[in-house]
């Protein structure tokens, strides 16, 4: 970062040279220049957009706004689709492994602290909560796999620890569902833009 405070940004942005270093490109760009996810400062704008995605998940699994949905579409577009031509499996696997693990706070939530669902804080309503334990009640532990669902799935992973599922059988299932929809939405994306 410059003394004022600006950030110097490089446009030129690609995910292939991860480690590049700013002051070590090959020319310019379209010659086969060095391509980097660099700001002027060395900061990593690739962890940076992973962070992000990472964290957009995150609160969008644990009844927070967010839309990982989005973050990842946009990331996968951006710099006319660079993530979409590289392969988006890691962008996959970090909205997947955000999104879950807002699943699990949800389940812990159920789990340890479902005897305050009554207080204002508690993150689902009284309504909200008797849709999702009937409908975890009719289909059991499968209704799991419409745990990507908005609206329903955050408190399906809710009910799921209130009726003490056994962790490993619920992450398992939500980890299937909640990849299967992003790596669904991301080669969607790749069809599109690459």
């Amino acid at each position: 970062m410059k003394a004022g405070g600006n950030v110097n940004f490089d446009s030129r942005l690609a995910p292939t040279q991860l480690f590049a270093h700013p002051d070590k490109t090959g020319g310019s760009i379209g010659n086969g220049a060095k391509q980097e996810w660099c700001l002027s400062d060395g900061s990593n704008v690739m962890a940076a957009s992973l962070w992000l995605l990472f964290v957009s998940a995150f609160t969008s699994a644990t009844l927070l706004p967010g839309s990982s949905e989005a973050v990842l579409i946009g990331l996968l577009a951006a710099d006319g689709g660079a993530w979409a031509r590289e392969g988006p499996v890691l962008l996959i696997v970090v909205a997947t492994l955000g999104n879950c693990l807002g699943s699990v706070v949800n389940w812990a939530l159920g789990r340890f602290f479902s005897r305050y669902r009554d207080r204002k804080w508690f993150p689902v309503n009284e309504d909200e909560f008797a849709r999702a334990e009937a409908w975890y009640r009719r289909w059991g532990i499968w209704s799991l796999t419409l745990s990507w669902m908005p609206l329903i799935g955050d408190p399906i992973t809710l009910v799921a620890g209130v009726l003490r599922t056994n962790f490993l059988p619920f992450i398992a299932i939500v980890v299937f569902a909640k990849a299967a929809r992003y790596a669904f939405i991301a080669w969607g994306v790749v069809a599109v833009v690459a």
